[in-house]
């Protein structure tokens, strides 16, 4: 989940339980829904001057899940952040509802980049990705475990694998200095 705002950078994430109970609430809301035994994921992040939540839900079978993400400016110190957040879980909820009881046609038609869209008088932003979350966080724990290993054998490696890359040459390339041009 990236931050909307270029100088949200460092980030808190919502307190685990928080985030079981914000699922919880989104699962019994929607039980009633035709959700094909899909369940829902919550991430939420605190920055010092934005609220981040994403709402996705996750079909069995399907790489794909449909998320809904909001972003609402907050100053750190200055409100308390828990209306906030409440805001924000009231908004996805609301986006929710209006998508699962009258879905589009398509979902090319729902905002890859933020939109602006007023809310109990405020601007909370929204936007629509296929982010898998599970996928993410395995791609991510795989990547942090095996990062040395994918790369480097022993130590050392690292000066033998930059030269092999300052060296490399490109097997479809004739040495053609014009198609060299054209490939960048």
């Amino acid at each position: 989940m990236d931050a909307r705002l270029p100088e949200s950078t460092k980030w808190t994430p919502f307190p685990e339980e928080l985030l079981e109970q914000i699922q919880g609430v989104f699962s019994q809301f929607f039980e009633d829904y035709e959700l094909e035994n899909g369940r829902f994921t919550v991430e939420g992040a605190i920055y010092p001057t934005e609220i981040m939540m994403r709402v996705g839900l996750v079909k069995p079978g399907q790489l794909r899940q449909d998320n809904f993400e909001a972003s609402l400016e907050y100053k750190v110190g200055s409100e308390n952040v828990l209306p906030e957040i409440h805001t924000v879980i009231d908004f996805l909820g609301q986006t929710w509802q209006d998508y699962l009881e009258e879905p589009p046609e398509t979902n090319e038609e729902l905002p890859r980049d933020w939109l602006e869209t007023p809310f109990e008088k405020k601007k909370v932003f929204l936007k629509y990705s296929t982010v898998n979350t599970d996928l993410e966080k395995e791609a991510d724990r795989l990547l942090q475990s095996y990062e040395k290993k994918l790369v480097y054998e022993k130590e050392g490696d690292e000066l033998e694998a930059a030269e092999a890359v300052a060296n490399f040459k490109n097997p479809f390339r004739d040495g053609d200095e014009a198609e060299e041009e054209s490939l960048h």
